[in-house]
């Protein structure tokens, strides 16, 4: 399979798996990123004449350095091309570190209030028209989803406006790059459980107050999430369907499974959380949902429950009711442990929605960035190989 392309986009992985150490220069940093792909590439069977994709992560003071150094932006493309990369989509969302300390709820600071996320999305933008690109697709680049909704307090209202008005000065300066450049540049919100837009009907809402009857609106879709999307309520792929209706252009589809069990007859809840409580740890953080047997909400918790906790929401939820928790889970894994499974119905939903063309647009993205965290126990393979498997599988569901 040609991985540059596949519908109206580009299949490709999310460099957020590895680290941005600080030390050394740019280049140098990303030079473990270039390693970790051609490995993948050559697994893939991919030839070194074939452009090979990546999703490109970068940090906020990376981004500061690439837009103030000329000299380190220039060795960044030539690596870039020497190995035949092209980036098909940048990720703006995590600002600072994200791998090896605690980023929990960080991840969504600074939100779309503030100058500091208005500024490096700017910079991702123009960093992004400077580097290889595909031709004649579109180029997503993701974001937050407003910010963390507890943050905002007693002023969501003020901050909803502050947010509009900043995201409305991204899509103008994105329109003026794409002019220029040719490149069709789109900020992509990623909706998250428990933030402002957790939802595809919540987020619309907010596009058909502020954004939709601008002349930049075009420049502000959706970044569609399907693990995230696992932890909503409602029939898989009901999201895409109220999206495309209300007119709201997904230009990035991110992949990846959650982690769910289903509550039976007989089904041991202690050990089902015991497997779960298996992947709580200090970095990231992992909203958990319990659903009834018919869809709706139980018990919504910011991350995976004590004991205690979660068996009060099972027994509300009763026989036939499940668990959804957000942890990026390998795509490749199905059954983990005391009847935990990956979650990954929205993904198949999704990925068929593009192949049969209701999808036409999005860059598709793998994003599993939780390698580094995974409990021990889970069988996976060494991360080259994790990823290639992982993008094999999505482009099974893509034939």
């Amino acid at each position: 399979m040609n991985h540059l392309k596949r519908g109206g986009g580009s299949v490709c992985y999310c460099s957020n798996v590895l680290p941005l150490d600080a030390g050394g220069s740019v280049s140098e940093r990303f030079a473990e990123t270039a390693r970790l792909f051609r490995e993948v590439r050559g697994l893939l069977g991919v030839s070194e004449g074939t452009p090979f994709p990546l999703g490109l992560w970068i940090d906020a003071g990376t981004a500061e350095k690439l837009s103030t150094d000329s000299a380190e932006l220039d060795a960044l493309r030539g690596l870039l091309e020497e190995d035949g990369f092209v980036v098909a989509t940048m990720n703006a969302f995590p600002y600072g570190r994200f791998h090896g300390t605690a980023v929990k709820t960080d991840v969504y600071r600074p939100d779309w209030t503030t100058p500091e996320r208005l500024e490096h999305t700017i910079r991702c933008a123009e960093i992004a028209s400077r580097l290889p690109r595909p031709e004649g697709v579109v180029f997503p680049i993701s974001t937050l989803p407003g910010g963390y909704r507890s943050a905002f307090g007693s002023g969501l209202a003020e901050a909803e406006l502050e947010i509009a008005s900043n995201i409305l000065k991204a899509s103008e300066k994105l329109e003026d790059i794409s002019s220029s450049t040719g490149a069709d540049i789109v900020l992509s919100v990623e909706m998250e459980p428990d933030c402002l837009w957790e939802t595809p009907a919540e987020f619309a809402d907010f596009h058909e107050r502020f954004i939709s009857t601008r002349s930049t609106g075009n420049r502000v879709g959706v970044c569609y999430d399907t693990c995230h999307q696992e932890l909503v309520e409602g029939a898989p792929g009901s999201g895409l369907k109220l999206l495309g209706s209300r007119g709201i252009r997904v230009s990035k589809l991110q992949v990846s499974a959650a982690l769910s069990a289903t509550f039976g007859r007989g089904f041991d809840i202690s050990a089902a959380h015991s497997a779960l409580a298996g992947f709580a740890e200090n970095v990231y953080l992992h909203q958990t949902r319990v659903f009834r047997a018919d869809g709706t909400l139980a018990a919504s918790f910011p991350d995976i429950p004590r004991e205690s906790d979660f068996l009060v929401a099972a027994s509300t939820a009763g026989a036939g009711g499940g668990v959804v928790s957000h942890f990026h889970a390998p795509l490749y894994l199905d059954i983990l442990a005391s009847g935990l499974r990956t979650a990954k119905v929205e993904a198949e939903h999704a990925l068929r929605a593009v192949s049969s063309g209701i999808l036409p647009e999005p860059c598709v993205e793998v994003e599993t960035y939780t390698y580094s965290v995974l409990p021990e126990g889970v069988a996976v393979d060494s991360l080259a190989v994790s990823i290639a498997r992982e993008l094999e599988w999505t482009k099974e569901r893509l034939r």
